[in-house]
């Protein structure tokens, strides 16, 4: 098994989401003309086995995830440019 390593192959921090997760009761009840994405209250924390994406909206689950112990890399730099407004915070 030949595995880079996070330097060889970094973890970028640049949006490449490729599927959303969703709350499927957002989903029967998003009102309309209101996208998905802004009528979803998701928190998204570590739990003691992993991570869990949590809806605010219907206090349910939509996934926990279980890491099985296991270790994983991650990168935890914002991604900030002229155009962002979170440079105005600074």
């Amino acid at each position: 098994m030949n595995e880079k390593s996070s330097t060889e192959n970094p973890i970028s921090n640049e949006l490449e989401i490729a599927q959303f997760f969703h709350c499927s009761y957002c989903a029967k009840s998003v009102p309309p003309g209101e996208s998905l994405q802004s009528f979803s209250q998701l928190s998204v924390g570590w739990t003691h086995v992993g991570l869990q994406v949590w809806c605010d909206r219907h206090n349910a689950n939509v996934i926990h995830i279980d890491f099985q112990g296991q270790k994983h890399p991650g990168n935890l730099t914002p991604n900030l440019t002229p155009s962002n407004d979170l440079l105005e915070l600074i």
